[in-house]
């Protein structure tokens, strides 16, 4: 009974060492307020806006803004993993955790990632050639077609639309007034008069 008691008693003791071991170990780990901006490394003054950053092995993060400014509370054991299209991931951490900071300001400048493809198949075609596929190409008759609906055009009635001002002219009376025409049409009313009346027909200049 005794050492039955003497073992549950190291075995309290050996959990509160290490309770008391972990608490003092999460209690160095000081939460830094991590603030910054995220530079293109092909040049100086290049700032990235909408940069991905997030804590890795957590769901926590941030976004750069257009200015590429950026700010978020991390513990100082983290690490941040930076990532944007077009450029190649960078993971950030501190170098000493054990660092006493409350606050700290970076700047974070990342790599330009070029892909390289496999190989690209070009295939030509002469002026010939191709108005030779284009005509050969099997369009369907109504592929473009699109018929309108005589009703749901407005009449002149519906659109209420103002009557025209002024005198109204039809084209055959504008055209009546053009010198030439006009001598023309003077000249054939003449011949037909003569004609009518059976004696020659003058000249008319």
């Amino acid at each position: 009974m005794i050492r039955t008691v003497n073992k549950l008693l190291m075995l309290l003791l050996f959990c509160a060492w290490g309770y008391s071991a972990t608490a003092q170990q999460k209690s160095k780990i000081q939460v830094v307020q991590l603030t910054g901006v995220v530079y293109s490394a092909d040049s100086i003054n290049e700032k990235i806006p909408f940069v991905n950053i997030k804590i890795k092995g957590t769901t926590r993060g941030t976004v750069t803004d257009l200015n590429g400014f950026f700010s978020i509370p991390i513990l100082a054991s983290d690490t941040l993993v930076f990532s944007a299209v077009g450029y190649a991931e960078q993971d950030f951490f501190l170098k000493d955790p054990s660092i006493n900071l409350v606050k700290l300001f970076v700047n974070i400048r990342m790599h330009t990632q070029t892909y390289t493809l496999k190989g690209v198949t070009v295939y030509g075609l002469t002026k010939e050639n191709f108005k030779r596929a284009f005509l050969e190409l099997d369009i369907p008759q109504n592929a473009y077609a699109y018929t309108i609906n005589p009703k749901l055009i407005p009449t002149p009635e519906e659109l209420k639309l103002p009557p025209p001002v002024g005198i109204n002219f039809s084209p055959s009376e504008l055209l009546k007034e053009i010198p030439a025409i006009k001598r023309a049409s003077d000249k054939k009313k003449h011949k037909k008069m003569i004609e009518k009346d059976g004696d020659q027909i003058p000249e008319m200049h």
